[in-house]
């Protein structure tokens, strides 16, 4: 599935992994933050509540568990445009 993700970013796809889960990968080639550094994470709750994120050959990839997907979307927003703003 193609979708816009992100103020600036397009070209993402999410699917099924292999495992129970989903992985993401958004293209960052010729985007503002195709060069911009991203720490790679990984976080391992339980067998269903997992995320793997990193930059890599051009692209945000994430790896996550089956109830996890917003949660990756939200760390790449983040990464990307920059913490939400608060109402004022």
């Amino acid at each position: 599935m193609r979708q816009r993700v992100g103020a600036r970013l397009w070209g993402s796809a999410s699917e099924p992994s292999n495992n129970p889960g989903w992985s993401l990968r958004v293209e960052l080639t010729g985007t503002a933050v195709a060069q911009k550094g991203f720490a790679a994470e990984q976080v391992h709750r339980s067998e269903h509540d997992w995320y793997d994120t990193k930059v890599e050959r051009g692209a945000f990839l994430a790896a996550c568990g089956p109830l996890n997907l917003g949660e990756v979307i939200h760390i790449f927003r983040v990464w990307a445009d920059g913490p939400p703003a608060l109402p004022t």
